[in-house]
């Protein structure tokens, strides 16, 4: 399952959802951020139960857990040589707690922001 991509691409997903909504469900817009939110920290949970502190290190790939790597874009540039762009994320030792604070960060701060009235789609997106 790519755990640190859905990390990624959820709160881009919350923000379109918010923001395609229309202003008569603006009451909505804070439950939204909150269910994205919740997910993201049951993710991040899960990454960290799952992480083994034995295995990490940055000297190479397989320092790094939750590896991801996808190739993305591939051009051959004629006699110049060639364009390789790659999708890699992981996690190593110090990112793994930092994910998991932010995860809880951002779930405070949207209880934190429960009663804000004035712009709700812009700030809860």
């Amino acid at each position: 399952m790519p755990i640190l991509s859905l990390l990624i691409f959820l709160p881009l997903l919350a923000t379109a959802l918010i923001l395609a909504l229309p202003t008569r469900y603006k009451s909505s817009y804070k439950y939204i951020a909150l269910a994205f939110t919740a997910i993201q920290f049951v993710l991040a949970g899960i990454c960290y139960a799952q992480f083994d502190a034995s295995k990490t290190g940055v000297q190479d790939l397989a320092g790094y857990q939750f590896v991801e790597q996808l190739s993305w874009i591939r051009l051959d540039l004629g006699s110049i040589g060639k364009l390789e762009i790659d999708y890699l994320i992981g996690i190593d030792g110090i990112s793994m707690p930092l994910l998991l604070l932010s995860a809880f960060v951002m779930l405070m701060a949207i209880g934190a922001s429960w009663n804000i009235q004035k712009s709700p789609k812009g700030y809860f997106a």
